[in-house]
């Protein structure tokens, strides 16, 4: 389903350009784990596992420097809608 969802949101979002990504992906997860470790507790899918995906779309469309929440939030909500739609034409 999430192949879905990102091929008619992000069609350009091909195999290798996430390749290419993947330094990048790397030290930001490298980055937010440090800072999990020296925080003692956290939530992860808030500090980490949510943050990482959000924050490559955003470079990757170029929305650098974004508030992070505000993109998540409408990434879901731009989700529900896609999946709504497919749901409903089966």
């Amino acid at each position: 389903m999430h192949a879905i969802h990102r091929n008619a949101v992000f069609p350009e979002l091909v195999a290798k350009r996430m390749e290419a990504l993947e330094p990048d992906i790397v030290d930001l997860a490298n980055e937010l784990v440090t800072q999990a470790l020296d925080s003692g507790t956290i939530e992860f899918m808030s500090a980490i596992g949510n943050t990482v995906p959000i924050t490559m779309i955003g470079r990757l469309v170029g929305f650098r420097d974004s508030n992070l929440d505000e993109l998540w939030s409408s990434a879901v909500n731009g989700t529900r809608l896609v999946g709504g739609t497919l749901f409903s034409m089966s």
